[in-house]
């Protein structure tokens, strides 16, 4: 195989801190959250931007940490920012829309089901780390 028929790699330079990370999610969401309070015909659709952002950087997130090497460290980092966040733009929504998580009912479900997969895509994550280590150690056995 010549150098040209080679699969291109997809290589991380730098892992983003998930602190980072949910500052500039949380930044976009507050920036598009504002535009969108001016701008919206229903102040629902505050609620649509926020939820729409927490769900972008739950996933992002729970990709990235495929790739980091000490898991357990950025898994617990990853859950602060990820509440943070998540309270966060919960707050700002309230306060931006004027209506509650209780009065936007499709939303209240909406975010319980975004919390329940960030959990998800975590539980999936620790498992392909924990069989890909198990592989590894297999692999150096014989």
């Amino acid at each position: 195989m010549s150098q040209k028929d080679e699969i291109p790699v997809i290589e991380w330079k730098k892992i983003i801190s998930p602190v980072q990370q949910a500052i500039a999610f949380g930044g976009s969401a507050a920036v598009m959250m504002l535009i969108a309070s001016g701008v919206a015909q229903k102040s629902i659709t505050i609620w649509l931007i926020s939820a729409a952002v927490l769900l972008l950087f739950s996933v992002l997130n729970n990709i990235q940490s495929l790739l980091v090497p000490n898991y357990g460290q950025y898994l617990q980092r990853s859950l602060v920012a990820f509440v943070a966040t998540f309270i966060g733009l919960g707050v700002l929504a309230t306060l931006l829309s004027g209506t509650s998580i209780f009065e936007a009912k499709p939303y209240r479900t909406i975010y319980i089901i975004i919390l329940v997969t960030y959990f998800f895509f975590a539980a999936i994550v620790m498992l392909m780390k924990s069989f890909m280590s198990f592989m590894q150690s297999k692999d150096k056995n014989y």
